[in-house]
Order: structure tokens, then C-alpha cells, then sequence
């Protein structure tokens, strides 16, 4: 659109340059120099004259006036309206065609849509930075963090009026630096790196969704993606939880070990309780003892030797026994 206003600008411009030379420097030359040879510029476009140039001047206006009129809306925008005589007006446009005074009237298309910031630490993922903040113990981590927001469409004009179509640089990029340096300000770089780190998303997003209302905008979300550490804090953290695996491997092994003596002193207290049975069922039947130990022998046995009452040996034939079996 302001191609054609500068198009028209332009057909005037030449227009007056031509009324100028002809009706006065042609003139001019002709009353100072020889008549004979001069020519008026006049005489040579006979066709131009004052008339057709004020028609020509009238149709240019009325063909182009349509254009410089209509304004289209694409969906998903705005359209803020800034009148010469009233100033930014308090209704903006909706998709579709709209008609506006030409030269009176410009309007400012705004994405109404979703739209998101985002700060990473690798380049290849975003064109923003990474945001580092210092943490309460006086360390830095990296935060890789994207806001989804979008203008508020009740609120353009004044987002308008105060701020401009650049918000994003304005407000959008200085308020989540802040705020997520103030959040992670408070809390230690093991709480960052724990499961608080959902507690700081929240709280950053709750933080942004006040001081974007304040400007016109809306914080639909916000996602803490990453945390970036120092090398420096990751060969320190790396060691650490090496360490705290090697103390876990040896109160694993203390464990097993504690576990093993608890089970041997149980099996020995199985035995003593067992062979304190024994002993009372053979003090109350002598003759178990001799039961027992005739039915653990083979099969194959034919004669055995065994000591009785101290007296020496006798010999005994098992054999009837072991076919009682």
C-alpha cells in the first residue's frame, strides 16, 4: 500500500515539474533568446494539457482509491486501527475485508496465534540464547526454557498504544531473563537439578503470567526442557555420585553379610533345638539309637561292629532289620 502512495506522490511530482517548464522557464527563454529557434515544451506534448492533466490526476485518484481503501485481515490477526484525527481506535479488526479512510486511517496487523520464546543452549535448536542464572549457593546453571504466549486480542490497542508490534524484544525476551533468574536465584544447584525443578517451572510461569497481563499478553505456558550444568560442576557431580554408588555397594555387601550371620546362627540354633530332641527321645527309648543308625545303613551290609555300655564289641547281624526295612 505504501508503494502506491509513493507511485502517486511520484506522478504529481513529475506533473508540477512539467506545468513548470512549461508555463514559465520555456517562456522565459523565449523572451531572451532567439525567437526563431525556440520552441515552447508546450507546443512539442500538445496533446498534455491543463485539462487532461487535472482528468488524468482525477481517474489515477478514483482507481487507486478503492485499493488504498480495502484492508484484509488474515485469519489468525488483528488488525489495530490508527486514525489521524482520533488517534489508535478502541475496536480493532477481525478477518476479513475491511474499509478504511486512505491517508486517514493505518492499520497494524497483529498475530493473535500461539506463539513461543525460546532460550537454548544448543544453536541448532533455536535462534535465542541460553539463559544462565546464579543459584542461592553462588554456582550458575544453564536453563533451556520455552514460553508459550500469544497478544491478548481484547488488549491490542493498548498493547499498541504502549508498547508496539515489537513486543517481543521489548517485553517478552527482558521479563523471562528476569524472572527466571529471580526464581532460580532461590533455590540451591542440587534443588535445580532434583525434582524441584517442576516446582521452579511453576513458579516461573505463575510470575511471567503476572507481568505479561500487565503489557497486554498471555503466558500459556512455560517448559524448563534442560538444565545445563559448568564442566566444571559435572566432573564434580560425576564423582560424587560415583562415590555415593561405591558407599551403596559396600552397605549392600555389610547387608548380605549381616543377613548370612543371622541365617548361620538360625541354622546352628535349628540344630542345637534338634539335637536337644534327639537326646530326649533317646534318654526316654535307648533302643532309638540303635534304630537309627540300622536304617542309614546300606543295603548291602552284612556284619557290623559297634561299641555297647563300654564292654567292648559285639557283633550283630543286621540283616533281619534291614529286610524289616
Amino acid at each position: 500500500m505504501g508503494t502506491i502512495v509513493w507511485f502517486i506522490f511520484l506522478f504529481i511530482l513529475i506533473s508540477l515539474i512539467y506545468w513548470f517548464f512549461s508555463q514559465r522557464v520555456v517562456p522565459w527563454a523565449t523572451s531572451h533568446g532567439d525567437r526563431e529557434q525556440s520552441v515552447p515544451l508546450r507546443d512539442i506534448f500538445r496533446w498534455f494539457s491543463a485539462g487532461r492533466l487535472v482528468f488524468a490526476l482525477l481517474l489515477v485518484v478514483f482507481l487507486l482509491l478503492p485499493l488504498l481503501s480495502v484492508v484484509v485481515i488474515k485469519p489468525g490477526y488483528r488488525g489495530v486501527v490508527f486514525d489521524v484525527f482520533r488517534g489508535v481506535l478502541p475496536e480493532p479488526l477481525g478477518e476479513g475485508l475491511h474499509l478504511v479512510w486512505p491517508l486517514v486511517q493505518q492499520v497494524t496487523p497483529y498475530d493473535i496465534r500461539t506463539q513461543t520464546y525460546t532460550m537454548v543452549q544448543r544453536a541448532q535448536e533455536g535462534e535465542s540464547d541460553t539463559l544462565w542464572a546464579p543459584t542461592a549457593d553462588g554456582l550458575k546453571v544453564g536453563l533451556d526454557l520455552t514460553v508459550r504466549y500469544k497478544p491478548d486480542p481484547a488488549r491490542l490497542p493498548e498493547l499498541h498504544r504502549n508498547i508496539g508490534p515489537d513486543y517481543a524484544e521489548k517485553v517478552v525476551r527482558p521479563q523471562i531473563r528476569n524472572i527466571a533468574r529471580m526464581v532460580v536465584s532461590e533455590y540451591g544447584i542440587l534443588d535445580v537439578y532434583s525434582k524441584r525443578r517442576a516446582i521452579i517451572q511453576q513458579q516461573i510461569f505463575d510470575r511471567l503470567r503476572g507481568m505479561f497481563a500487565k503489557d497486554g499478553l498471555i503466558c500459556e505456558e512455560v517448559l524448563l526442557r534442560d538444565v545445563v550444568f559448568t564442566p566444571e560442576f559435572e566432573k564434580a557431580l560425576e564423582n560424587k555420585m560415583m562415590a555415593a554408588q561405591k558407599v551403596e555397594q559396600l552397605e549392600f555387601e555389610v547387608q548380605q553379610a549381616q543377613k548370612r550371620a543371622e541365617a548361620r546362627i538360625k541354622e546352628a540354633q535349628g540344630e542345637a533345638a534338634a539335637f536337644e530332641t534327639i537326646n530326649r527321645s533317646i534318654e526316654k527309648n535307648p533302643k532309638l539309637l540303635e534304630y537309627m543308625w540300622i536304617h542309614k545303613l546300606a543295603n548291602d551290609v552284612k556284619l557290623v561292629v559297634v561299641p555297647r555300655d563300654g564292654a567292648g564289641g559285639i557283633i550283630i547281624n543286621p540283616e533281619p532289620l534291614l529286610n524289616a526295612k
